[in-house]
């Protein structure tokens, strides 16, 4: 979706846009396990394409442990039992909360207008 923006607080939206707030994300039953996205031709990921192509979802996976897995990796924080979990008690809460999607619940210690 493309905006055009003529300076601060210019911002129109597409004529193709309808108003209003999307609609709440609602995790499906092809939400859980591998998920893989052809985002050329489904940009919103709406069809789950891993079953289709099971050596690319294996080629991803090593990748991603081969990072994990490197001298400088650090585990991800903003998640529950993530590596910072314990000092948020209410992640788990607002992660469920939310569809089992990350959402930014804490509040920004530091909020500067630039």
């Amino acid at each position: 979706m493309d905006y055009t923006c003529r300076g601060p607080g210019g911002c129109e939206a597409p004529s193709s846009w309808s108003g209003g707030a999307p609609s709440r994300f609602v995790a499906g039953s092809d939400d859980t396990g591998d998920t893989l996205f052809e985002l050329g031709s489904d940009p919103n990921e709406e069809h789950n394409v891993a079953a289709t192509y099971p050596n690319v979802v294996k080629e991803l996976k090593a990748r991603v442990s081969a990072i994990e897995n490197g001298n400088d990796f650090i585990a991800p924080c903003n998640v529950p039992d993530g590596s910072c979990s314990a000092e948020d008690p209410n992640a788990a809460a607002v992660f469920a909360a939310n569809g089992n999607a990350w959402y930014p619940w804490a509040a920004d210690p530091v909020s500067t207008v630039v």
